[in-house]
């Protein structure tokens, strides 16, 4: 049995959320996406119908506290942005949708899940006007393999547990508590088959991620109380066992997961954020194990995770999907393609001639919007800048809306900008910076004076102490900017290089590169002993910078 499909409507973050599913599915997104809200109300849609005061063809109510798992014991404030409630009068009814469409060999079922608000804070669910089908409703409220087992991720166990029996541990692992009956679940396991065989199969699995590891678990329930686990990986000398409330948690976390589908089977698993604890080797080797146990176990697995190393290591078949804002944004090959640029969620990639971004980020940062759709990445160097076509041919590969270029002007005349930007078309731009280079626009005069008390008579001072210096630095990049045949083939029509500098603006700053001045004014304010001034920083409540910049990429945020 699989869902094929799940539409959530009407909870938390999600206002109308669907999602096509295949047997292994990764949910990823930024916070408040909405991927954790889907495992949530999936859960609870179905924990309600297997509670016993629920039935098929029935609309029957029950208290919240009754249920082995609830998002909240105030359900009615779970609503998208509204509360649930009872539809009277010209109020309508708000609740929450869980629908599903659900195979089973070459058959395929309609199951929805209503959750209302009940009366005197009861909550409803009607099974009546949204009778399930007979063979849905058995699996759904099957206690020896529950349709959904939930994991939101584990932080740590207690250090003693006492054994209980199968019922409440079932409880407690159904309501996402597995901390507290880790033990137990281990226990219930080594009971399963003589020689503990099903530890030994939980013991490959969870070696299959982290190395070699062992399981210790014991209970006699003539002298006992308390259960006792003991754990041993290879990092561990020859026969030596720890408590098992001393494994790390990542270990923990891996421990707990196969552990739910070695005893439950589940037909469906749920598992919020597993690699947060992880390497970044073993959120590889979990997906990859997640998947073969997918098959071994014959269930479906829906994960939600921040991780782009967990992603990029799925198989082609496991399905990736992109949420945002409470609904599904992408989903497939474009996904995985922007995780392994670090695009998700990005509207812009800024490509940078720079190998230091940290002064275009600044940039961008000035508008929060802007900076939250922009992905900047460095490529070392102008040489190494996609053409016009090979920026177009990657924002189409990577399914982004546009691809800007920066490039230092480095003393191109006005004219020779026009024709450099000239090559490129929407949605793909060339930025060329003013000035020479990015650092020129945190050395504007004006700037100096203003955040660093650096007067006219200074910079004038530093100008005319390194004049030699910057000229040389001037002619030497009008020489290649002569020689380029792209602009002037066989060098037809260069400018002299004291035309250029009048074509560039006149003032001495105009031919200086930012780099080299903001170098020399550092020196100044060192010796003034200002040290905590940082030319390349925007500083807060000054005037905005590179506005240029800034105008180009809003249009796509």
């Amino acid at each position: 049995m699989k869902i094929e499909s799940l539409r959530v409507r009407n909870f938390k973050s999600l206002r109308d959320a669907q999602l096509e599913l295949a047997r292994v599915n990764i949910l990823v997104g930024t916070n408040s996406s909405g991927k954790s809200s889907v495992l949530q109300a999936l859960h609870w849609a179905c924990r309600c119908v297997a509670n016993p005061a629920i039935r098929n063809n029935q609309n029957y109510s029950t208290a919240v506290a009754s249920l082995d798992y609830y998002p909240t014991i105030d359900h009615k404030v779970v609503g998208h942005n509204n509360t649930l409630r009872e539809g009277r009068g010209q109020n309508p009814e708000v609740r929450v949708d869980v629908d599903m469409v659900i195979s089973e060999g070459e058959n395929r079922f309609n199951a929805s899940i209503p959750i209302k608000r009940g009366r005197n804070e009861a909550l409803q669910v009607d099974l009546k006007t949204n009778q399930l089908d007979q063979e849905v409703y058995n699996a759904l409220t099957n206690n020896s393999r529950p349709f959904t087992a939930y994991i939101p991720g584990l932080a740590g166990i207690a250090a003693r547990e006492e054994k209980k029996s199968r019922l409440p541990v079932f409880r407690q692992a159904a309501s996402g508590d597995a901390n507290t009956v880790l033990r137990n679940i281990l226990q219930l396991i080594s009971e399963l088959e003589p020689d503990k065989k099903q530890l030994r199969t939980l013991e490959g699995w969870v070696s299959e991620i982290i190395g070699p590891t062992e399981l210790r678990v014991a209970f006699n329930d003539q002298s006992d109380d308390e259960i006792n686990a003991q754990f041993r990986t290879e990092a561990m000398d020859e026969g030596c066992f720890a408590p098992l409330e001393l494994a790390g948690t990542g270990v923990l976390q891996i421990i707990q997961i196969f552990s739910y589908l070695v005893l439950f089977r589940p037909v469906v698993i749920l598992i919020d954020e597993p690699d947060a604890h992880l390497h970044t080797d073993r959120q590889a080797k979990l997906i990859r194990t997640l998947e073969r146990a997918a098959l071994e176990f014959h269930t479906q697995i829906i994960l939600a995770t921040h991780s782009p190393h967990l992603v990029r290591a799925a198989a082609t078949d496991t399905k990736v999907i992109w949420m945002a804002n409470g609904t599904v944004e992408a989903e497939g090959g474009q996904v995985r393609e922007k995780m392994g640029w670090g695009l998700l969620d990005k509207r812009i990639l800024l490509i940078s001639e720079d190998e230091n971004t940290r002064m275009l980020q600044s940039i961008l940062n000035q508008d929060p919007q802007i900076a939250s759709r922009v992905s900047v990445w460095p490529v070392f160097g102008a040489d190494n800048l996609p053409t016009a076509d090979g920026a177009e041919e990657l924002r189409k590969l990577i399914g982004i809306e546009s691809v800007v270029i920066h490039r230092d002007s480095d003393f191109h005349t006005p004219d020779e900008r026009d024709r450099l930007r000239s090559r490129f078309s929407a949605p793909c731009h060339l930025w060329l910076t003013e000035r020479a280079d990015i650092e020129s626009y945190f050395c504007e005069p004006m700037r100096l004076e203003e955040v660093f008390g650096i007067n006219q008579d200074d910079l004038n001072a530093v100008l005319d102490e390194n004049e030699k210096d910057f000229r040389r630095e001037y002619e030497q990049k009008r020489r290649q900017i002569n020689g380029d045949n792209n602009l002037y083939p066989q060098g037809a029509g260069t400018p002299t290089h004291d035309n250029a500098a009048i074509e560039l603006g006149g003032e001495p700053i105009d031919r200086i590169k930012g780099k080299s001045l903001a170098r020399k004014l550092r020196e100044l304010l060192q010796d003034r002993g200002i040290n905590g001034g940082k030319l390349t920083e925007v500083q807060p409540d000054e005037e905005t910078i590179a506005n240029d910049l800034l105008d180009l990429l809003r249009p796509f945020t």
